[in-house]
């Protein structure tokens, strides 16, 4: 029963063996699938790690299993040395039955080449883990002494490979594993202790007070640079857990001829409770919300093989590549932000809300400053890729002052116009007010003439009056005068 290969690597594209990978779900078409795979660096002992679990799945996980000695076509391949041994991804022949509580499920076992050899180029890389994380439900990760920091930061490229793989399909949900680091030859046993380790347990066995590896990586991250807590923090959104198993060395003379010395008793006990860990937690594949069986796993198999052929996926970056685009990307944001900015400042000033032939000759001005913005906040890439950004920013720019800004310009426009119109109405309100004003005013003063006049006339009448009457009584007393 030898292993069959499913994922081959060439030159410029990647296969996905669609006949073997069928030939082993077609064995357990009904049975909801486990997929364990094992990946890490080229010859780091992926495939002897996985000779145990097949160990443990044929005798089903009975007393001797661990002691049970396995022909070389009943295990996949491995040998020490420096030179690569598995190629592509294989699947094992044969699906293994057991039962998970009160059910039976289907284990597939998938050994994945090892990564960053001589002969394989990143994007291969990138593909040979993007597939693994894919078909997986549960992916653990080989490492050696401990977890380093630019290790995070390939994880987290190759994940986000993922991603973008797995979200080419129109109806794409969810499909991310559990995901174990294996941690070979660990370092700090005077503050961590072997075994395994997640954010909820950790060993308890030797060590007075042993710390957890898991908290130590993951979640005390107080004292760390943003970015790197940015990693950690996008890394456990990739899987659907995480956890860590800590192994000691396996001794110098199983690295020397591990075909004729087995490794140190230390060694051998946890290799056996990382296999009964494993075989215990047993995390079944979904695809969004549904629990895939044999069957329904083959119609996803067969999209992302037709993925290859077609070779619709996007091309993995390397660190270098993704610093790069980050750092023009973050000074791009920043111009067109800038750029915003500035004309909200612009458009809530007296500025705004002239003629759209006016307005527009604020454009040229702000799109210099925005482009000198972003080519003195970058200092990574070549000309074509600052090229490129300043054409998509021009446009950015273009769009934002076409689509925002002349519409606001011509609401300003509408509402001074509307302001003055009703500065016009208050003008002439106040003129006709006031002109009313001095109309009461003249007839005031017309009326008080007239009193005058009124006033002048009747005492003169008085007078007069007065003066005839004295006249009169003179007279009347002349005449008495001569009677007497």
């Amino acid at each position: 029963m030898p292993p069959l290969s499913i994922l081959e690597i060439h030159e410029k594209s990647f296969e996905i063996n669609v006949r073997n990978f069928n030939s082993v779900l077609d064995k357990v078409p009904d049975l909801p699938v486990v997929l364990i795979s094992l990946n890490g660096c080229m010859r780091e002992g992926k495939s002897y790690v996985h000779s145990y679990f097949i160990r443990y799945l044929k005798h089903q996980g009975a007393s001797d299993w661990f002691e049970s000695v396995l022909a070389d076509d009943e295990m996949f391949s491995w040998r020490s040395g420096s030179t690569r041994e598995t190629v592509g991804i294989n699947i094992w022949s044969e699906p293994f039955i057991t039962k998970q509580k009160d059910r039976e499920v289907a284990i597939v076992l998938l050994d994945c080449q090892g990564l960053f050899d001589p002969n394989t180029t990143y994007s291969q890389n990138a593909a040979i883990y993007a597939f693994s994380s894919l078909l997986s439900s549960v992916m653990i990760y080989n490492v050696k002494t401990k977890i380093e920091e630019d290790l995070l930061q390939k994880i987290l490229l190759f994940s986000n490979y993922t991603d973008s793989i797995a979200s080419r399909d129109p109806d794409h949900q969810d499909t991310k594993p559990y995901f174990m680091f294996l941690l070979r030859d660990f370092e700090f046993l005077e503050e961590f202790d072997y075994g395994f380790h997640n954010k909820n347990e950790r060993p308890k066995r030797d060590l007075d007070n042993p710390g957890n590896y898991f908290d130590k990586i993951f979640t005390d991250t107080k004292e760390i640079h943003d970015k790197n807590r940015a990693v950690r923090e996008a890394i456990q959104q990739s899987y659907k857990d995480i956890g860590m198993f800590l192994m000691p060395h396996p001794g110098m003379k199983f690295i020397r001829e591990s075909r004729r010395n087995p490794p140190e008793e230390d060694f051998q006990e946890l290799l056996k409770d990382l296999v009964v860990h494993v075989m215990s937690h047993l995390v079944t594949k979904r695809i969004g919300a549904e629990e895939v069986t044999g069957k329904s796993l083959k119609t996803n198999v067969k999209l992302w093989a037709d993925l290859c052929k077609n070779s619709n996926f996007p091309v993995a970056e390397t660190v270098a590549e993704m610093t790069t685009r980050l750092q023009n990307d973050q000074a791009s944001t920043m111009a067109i932000e800038t750029f915003k900015m500035k004309y909200t400042q612009l458009l809530n000033s007296d500025q705004s809300g002239v003629s759209d032939e006016e307005f527009r000759k604020t454009f040229t001005p702000l799109l210099e400053d925005t482009l000198e913005t972003y080519k003195s906040s970058r200092s990574l890439g070549d000309e074509d890729m600052v090229a490129d950004y300043v054409s998509k920013l021009m446009e950015k720019c273009k769009l934002y002052f076409e689509e925002h800004c002349l519409v606001l310009n011509g609401a300003n426009r509408k509402i001074k116009e509307q302001k003055l119109s009703q500065e016009e109405e208050l003008k002439k309100l106040e003129q006709a007010r006031i002109d009313a004003e001095n109309s009461f005013k003249k007839w005031q003063n017309a009326v008080r003439v007239v009193e005058v006049v009124s006033n002048l006339l009747v005492k003169g009448l008085d007078t007069v009056v007065e003066v005839k009457r004295s006249h009169d009584t003179q007279k009347a007393r002349r005449a008495y005068g001569l009677l007497n």
